[in-house]
C-alpha cells in the first residue's frame, strides 16, 4: 500500500474519550453514539481542496441522490485574535460547483478548525449538513445541535503547508516537523540504498532510531499513516538518484525495509504499552520513578521500552517520569559496563606495533597464503619449499627475545604463507618448526599489515632471527577454502532466486561449517531453499575455473557487475575473485580470502538449517565436501523411514478396521449359533499384526525424531517429509492445571488443521505420557497424530488414534 495515492476505508469508530468524544451526549438525541461507522476518503500528495470538495459533492448529489436544496456548506471564517485568515479559498470552491450563497456558512475555530490537541496538526475544514425535514432555508439551525440539520461530511485539507519558519516564528513546530521527516527521509534512504539495515546493535541501531522518530512525527505531529515513509523514498529518489543511481536501482529495496521498520515499530508500541500497564499496576501513585523507568528499558515487565517510548506513554497514561534518575541510572549501569574487565582474544597492543614500526621491521608478506596448486591427489601447499625469519616475540604484550617451553607467545614473521583470520573466514592453525623447537600456531590475526601467529611453544624454544618452517594444517585450509568459494556461490544463487534485495550481512567459514547471513524480507519456503541448494551443487558440477586478479578499487567498481558487501570499507587495491570465464562468469566478488582453484573442487553442497538472526536478517547454515555428500545421504535415509513410517500407520489403521470386523462378526455368529473359529483366527492374526506394527512405528518415530535433531540433516529433508515436524514451547506437566491442558489440546487442534495434506501428523513436543493423554481425551481427529518427546524416556512416543 505504500505506493497508493488515493484510499478510501470503512472505520469502526468508538469514542468514550479524548477531545472528540460523544459520550456525555448518548441518549439525549438522536445522533450522538460511542459507536458508529465513519468512511473515509484520503489523498497521499495527490489531490487537495478543490478535487476533494468535488467528489464529496458529485458523490452526494449524483451517486446518493440527496437532493442539493437540503445541503449546507461551511467554511472557516477566520480568527482575528489568532490573526488567521478566513479560508475563502474553500468558499469560492463551493461557489464554482453552483452552490447558492445562502448555503454557503462561515463558522469559527470550534466549527471549522481542526486540531486533535494542543500541539500537533491542525488545520481549517469545510462541513457538509443534511436537513432531514425540507428544503426551506434554515440556515439558522446549523451547528445549533439541532436534530434537524447533521453534519454528514467534515473534510479537513490536512496539515499546513511548509512555510519555512524557523526558531521563535514557528510556534507550533509545524515547520520544524517538515524539515525533521525530509532530513530523515534522505537520510535513511541514502543508508538503506547502500545495505544498511536497521536493528538493535551500532550503525544499524542510529537508523532504527531514525526511522522510529520519523514513525512518531507521521503519527503525533502530522496525523498521518506512518507508511507516508514510503512514498518520500519516491521523493528522495527522484532528487538524489542522478548523484547517487544506486538509490534508484535500490528504491524498491529501501522501501520494503521501511515498511518492515513500520511494521516493527508498531508491534514494538504495542508489546511496550503492555508492559507500562502491568507497571502500572504495581504504581501506587501518579509518578514513575527512576528505577521503574530503568526496569520498563529493562524489559522487567514484559518487553524491553525504548527511552522515546517511555515519554510517550507517560503522556498517554497520565503518569509523570523521573527523568533526571532514569538518566543517573543509564550512567550508572554505562559506567558499570566499562568498569568491566574485557578478555581480549589475543593481547597485542599498539606499543608493541609502535616498537615493531620504530625497529624498522618491514610488513609481514603474506603473499604465500595463496601459493598453493591443485593435483591429482589433491591441493599441494609450500610448506616444505618456505623459510621464514623471526622478527618478533611477545609474551603478554612485552617484548621478549626468546620463547621458553610451554609459554604462550606471539611471534611475527617476515614472510608466512598462515592465513590471518579476515573476511569472515577462520584463521590458518598448524606449527612453526625449527631444529630446535615446535610451536603450535593456534590462531592468526592482522595488525596494520603486521601477521600475528599466536600459540604456544611445545618444544625446545625460538629466538628472534631464528629461521622457521611454518606447517599449515593443510586439510583445515582446504576445508575452509572450499567453503568460502561455497559462499561465493551460494551469494550468486541468492541473488538469482531472491533478487538484488538478498545483499550480504555477513558471514563466518570453518572448516567444518560456514554460516551466511543475508536480507531477506520474506518468509523463505523450503521449496526455495531446494532451489537455491540446487543451483549451487549444479555450479559445482560444472567446474568452473576460480581466479584471482589484484586491481586498484577504483577500477574494481567501475566494472557495474561486481558484488560488494554493504558498508565494507575496502583499501585502495583489492583482489577480484572470479568464478567463471569472462564472459559468463557466475560471480564477482572483491575478496581476499583463500579459494579452491575450481568449484567441482568443492565436491558437494547441503544447506542444513535456515535460521532468523534478526527482523529481515536470515541466516544459512551449510556444509560441503563429504560432509555434504553425507548430510544428503541422511536425508535419503530420512525420507525412508518417513515412507515406511507412513506405511506402517495405514497398516496398522487397517489393522483395526480388521479387528472391528471380525468382532462385529463373531458377536453376530453367536447370536445366529454358527461357528466362530475360523473368525477367532483371524482376529487373532490382526490383533498379532497390531501389535507387531505398533512396535516397529515406535522404533521408526524414535528414529526420524533423532536424525531430525542431527546437524547434519538437510533443511529441506527436514521441512519435507509426509508430515510435520515442530517443537511445541509448552511443556506440561503431572501438576499441570486445567488451563494448560486446555491450551495444549488448541495447539494440536490446530496442528491439525494446518497440515490437512498429511496423511498423519508427527508432532515433537515435551510432555508427561499421560498427560497428554489425558488432555487429548475429548479431542476429535480424523487421523492419526505421533507424538514424541525429546527427552529419553519410556514414554518417548505416543500414538492417538482417531475415535471408532
Amino acid at each position: 500500500m505504500a505506493n497508493y495515492r488515493r484510499v478510501v476505508n470503512s472505520q469502526k469508530c468508538i469514542r468514550v474519550g479524548g477531545k472528540h468524544n460523544d459520550f456525555d451526549d448518548v441518549g439525549k438525541d438522536l445522533t450522538h453514539h460511542t459507536f458508529f461507522e465513519m468512511l473515509g476518503n484520503w489523498s497521499f500528495g495527490d489531490y487537495f481542496k478543490e478535487q476533494a470538495c468535488q467528489m464529496a459533492f458529485t458523490l452526494l448529489t449524483t451517486v446518493y441522490q440527496l437532493p442539493q436544496d437540503r445541503l449546507y456548506f461551511t467554511y472557516f471564517g477566520g480568527n482575528s485574535e489568532l490573526n488567521l485568515s478566513p479560508d475563502t479559498e474553500c468558499r469560492d470552491i463551493w461557489r464554482s460547483l453552483g452552490i447558492a450563497e445562502d448555503r454557503i456558512l462561515p463558522f469559527g475555530m470550534k466549527e471549522n478548525f481542526w486540531d486533535m490537541g494542543d500541539t500537533g496538526p491542525c488545520g481549517p475544514c469545510t462541513e457538509i449538513h443534511y436537513d432531514h425535514n425540507g428544503s426551506i432555508l434554515r440556515d439558522k439551525l446549523v451547528n445549533t445541535g439541532s436534530p434537524d440539520i447533521v453534519e454528514i461530511w467534515n473534510l479537513a485539507s490536512g496539515v499546513p503547508a511548509y512555510l519555512g519558519r524557523v526558531g521563535a516564528e514557528d510556534t507550533n513546530g509545524l515547520d520544524t516537523a517538515y524539515r525533521i521527516l525530509a532530513d530523515h527521509a534522505r537520510m535513511f534512504t541514502v543508508a538503506i540504498s547502500d545495505g544498511l539495515v536497521p536493528s538493535n546493535s551500532g550503525l544499524s541501531h542510529k537508523l532504527q532510531q531514525i526511522l522510529y522518530r520519523c514513525i512518531r512525527q507521521c503519527q503525533t505531529i502530522f496525523n498521518t499513516d506512518p507508511r507516508l515513509l514510503c512514498i518520500l523514498v519516491d521523493h528522495v529518489a527522484q532528487s538524489l538518484g542522478e548523484a547517487f543511481p544506486e538509490i534508484c536501482e535500490r528504491k524498491e529495496m529501501v522501501k520494503a525495509v521501511v515498511a518492515m521498520a513500520i511494521e516493527n515499530y508498531l508491534q514494538l508500541k504495542q508489546d511496550s504499552r503492555k508492559s507500562f500497564q502491568k507497571m502500572l499496576k504495581q504504581l501506587n501513585s501518579k509518578h514513575v520513578t527512576g528505577d521503574m523507568m530503568w526496569e520498563l528499558y529493562e524489559g522487567r515487565y514484559g518487553c524491553s521500552v525504548p527511552h522515546a517510548l517511555l515519554l510517550e506513554l507517560a503522556e498517554e497514561f497520565g503518569v509523570s517520569m523521573d527523568l533526571p534518575g532514569f538518566e543517573q541510572r543509564l550512567q550508572q549501569e554505562k559506567d558499570s559496563k566499562n568498569n568491566t574487565p574485557i578478555s581480549a582474544k589475543k593481547v597485542f597492543s599498539h606499543q608493541c606495533f609502535e616498537y615493531l614500526h620504530q625497529s624498522g621491521i618491514a610488513l609481514t608478506d603474506d603473499s604465500f597464503k595463496y601459493t598453493y596448486s591443485a593435483s591429482e591427489t589433491g591441493y599441494d601447499f609450500p610448506a616444505k619449499g618456505l623459510s621464514c625469519k623471526v622478527v618478533g616475540m611477545f609474551h603478554n604484550d612485552d617484548i621478549i627475545p626468546a620463547t621458553q617451553e610451554g609459554m604462550e607467545a606471539c611471534i611475527i614473521l617476515d614472510k608466512t604463507c598462515f592465513y590471518a583470520e579476515a573476511g569472515g573466514q577462520a584463521a590458518d592453525t598448524g606449527i612453526l618448526l625449527t631444529d630446535s623447537g615446535e610451536f603450535e600456531v593456534k590462531d592468526v590475526q592482522e595488525y596494520h599489515d603486521y601477521v600475528l601467529h599466536f600459540g604456544k611453544q611445545q618444544r625446545g624454544h625460538f629466538v628472534v632471527g631464528d629461521n622457521v618452517q611454518p606447517i599449515l594444517s593443510q586439510a583445515d585450509r582446504l576445508e575452509c577454502m572450499k567453503k568460502h568459494t561455497a559462499t561465493h556461490l551460494l551469494q550468486s544463487a541468492l541473488r538469482k532466486h531472491l533478487g538484488p534485495l538478498a545483499v550480504q550481512k555477513g558471514s563466518n567459514i570453518q572448516p567444518h561449517r560456514l554460516t551466511f547471513d543475508f536480507l531477506c524480507l520474506e518468509d523463505l519456503a523450503s521449496e526455495k531453499v531446494m532451489q537455491i541448494e540446487n543451483s549451487v551443487v549444479k555450479e559445482i558440477r560444472a567446474g568452473h575455473p576460480v581466479s584471482r586478479t589484484s586491481m586498484s578499487l577504483q577500477e574494481a567498481l567501475s566494472r557495474g557487475d561486481i558484488v560488494t558487501i554493504p558498508c565494507e570499507k575496502y583499501p585502495s587495491k583489492v583482489t577480484l575473485v572470479q568464478i567463471g570465464d569472462c564472459e559468463m562468469a557466475v560471480s564477482r566478488e572483491l575478496c581476499r580470502g583463500t579459494h579452491v582453484l575450481n568449484t567441482r573442487d568443492i565436491e558437494d553442497f547441503c544447506i542444513t538449517r535456515v535460521t532468523k538472526v534478526s527482523r529481515g536478517i536470515k541466516r544459512i547454515y551449510a556444509v560441503t565436501g563429504m560432509q555434504a555428500s553425507e548430510a544428503h545421504h541422511a536425508g535419503e535415509q530420512l525420507m525412508k523411514l518417513c515412507a515406511e513410517l507412513e506405511a506402517a500407520v495405514k497398516t496398522r489403521c487397517q489393522s483395526v478396521n480388521k479387528i472391528q470386523e471380525f468382532t462385529a462378526r463373531i458377536h453376530q455368529a453367536h447370536l445366529a449359533g454358527k461357528p466362530v473359529t475360523k473368525l477367532r483366527e483371524e482376529l487373532m492374526a490382526a490383533i498379532k499384526t497390531q501389535s507387531q506394527g505398533a512396535a516397529r512405528m515406535q522404533e521408526l518415530s524414535t528414529c526420524i525424531h533423532q536424525m531430525t535433531q542431527r546437524e547434519l540433516t538437510p533443511y529441506v529433508a527436514r521441512e519435507h517429509v509426509m508430515f510435520v515436524v515442530k517443537p511445541l514451547d509448552t511443556y506440561v506437566t503431572e501438576a499441570a492445571n486445567f488451563q494448560k491442558l486446555i491450551k495444549l489440546r488448541t495447539m494440536v487442534e490446530d496442528l491439525l488443521l494446518t497440515d490437512r495434506e498429511s496423511n498423519f501428523v508427527l508432532q515433537s513436543m515435551k510432555f508427561e505420557g499421560k498427560q497428554i493423554l489425558k488432555a487429548l481425551s475429548m479431542l476429535e481427529t480424523d487421523r492419526p497424530l505421533v507424538l514424541i518427546s525429546p527427552d529419553k524416556t519410556e514414554s518417548a512416543v505416543t500414538f492417538v488414534w482417531p475415535k471408532v
